[in-house]
């Protein structure tokens, strides 16, 4: 595998849409982040079971598992600016449906199932801007993988470590619904100026046939990935789920409080992003771990909290 060049080899325009599409990635995870404190919290109040929890954080996952094929094939008929800009929008209005429905709706009958659905369009929006995103990086910048993945993972953890104690500060201020109102304007906003760098583009992407890669998922570095993806995955959605019903119902905390929580966890998360960068360097298994998320939720809330 040849050496990954650094960062500082990248031209002017190189730079730009680097810069572009991490902001794209950063506001998405602001946006993805706001039910992570906010979420159980308010279900619980309204009926919703434990499990039921569960269930509102990993289908998102297992949406984006499978609509990422879908958009992968796309790829091949549309450009991934316009797929990035497609991805943002359904995830931008989804956020506000999430928003708007914890606020408005009168118990678990219209809070539940409309969730469910909005989770799903969430998840399959987040799918098409990271597969777009990840299409953008490998197409124009081939020659530095490590280095825009490490801007990549780092954009992400940004968001996660930012994400929870703004919702919890908006949620104190005004609310259910304003952390999403604000996190899809951010988004938009974010997606307005990106479209600048974006427009100069190649057209599709070109694509390989996937039965190549195969074989490097049994390499030791690649099943490392995996198994690290997987253990990330399963902590993640314990915090996710199980933790916010946990402290509110012991000791009476309320989103805002578990916002700060979950901030603290994000900042360990950032800590330790070279470690990550580094295990996935080997090869970006972006969506094999995800399908597994579904069960671990389902296992998380089988826990008498």
């Amino acid at each position: 595998m040849p050496e990954s060049k650094s960062l500082t080899t990248l031209d002017r325009r190189q730079r730009i849409l680097l810069a572009a599409v991490c902001g794209l990635v950063f506001a998405e995870s602001l946006v993805l982040t706001i039910v992570a404190p906010l979420l159980p919290i308010t279900a619980r109040e309204k009926g919703v079971s434990n499990f039921e929890v569960g269930i509102l954080f990993g289908v998102a996952w297992l949406a984006s598992a499978l609509s990422g094929i879908v958009h992968g094939k796309l790829l091949s008929r549309i450009t991934p600016k316009s797929m990035s800009i497609a991805g943002c929008v359904v995830t931008a209005l989804a956020a506000v449906g999430i928003g708007l429905a914890g606020e408005f709706s009168r118990g678990r009958v219209e809070f539940l199932p409309s969730l469910l659905v909005l989770r799903i369009i969430q998840g399959s929006g987040f799918s098409a801007i990271a597969v777009a995103v990840q299409a953008i990086l490998s197409a124009e910048m081939p020659e530095h993988g490590l280095g825009v993945q490490a801007a990549y993972q780092g954009s992400v953890a940004l968001g996660f470590t930012l994400s929870p104690p703004i919702a919890g500060g908006l949620y104190a201020a005004n609310g259910f619904w304003l952390p999403f109102i604000v996190m899809s304007v951010i988004l938009v906003i974010i997606l307005i100026i990106a479209v600048i760098p974006l427009r100069h583009l190649k057209g599709q992407v070109v694509q390989h046939k996937s039965g190549q890669y195969f074989p490097l998922l049994l390499q030791p570095r690649a099943l490392l990935t995996v198994a690290h993806s997987l253990v990330i995955a399963a902590v993640f959605r314990f915090f996710e789920g199980f933790i916010p019903v946990h402290m509110h119902e012991q000791f009476g905390w309320g989103p805002a409080e578990v916002a700060w929580l979950f901030t603290v966890c994000a900042v360990v998360f950032l800590i330790f992003l070279p470690i990550w960068v580094k295990l996935n360097s080997a090869i970006m298994v972006r969506y094999l771990y995800r399908v597994m998320i579904l069960l671990f939720n389902s296992l998380d809330f089988q826990l008498d909290v």
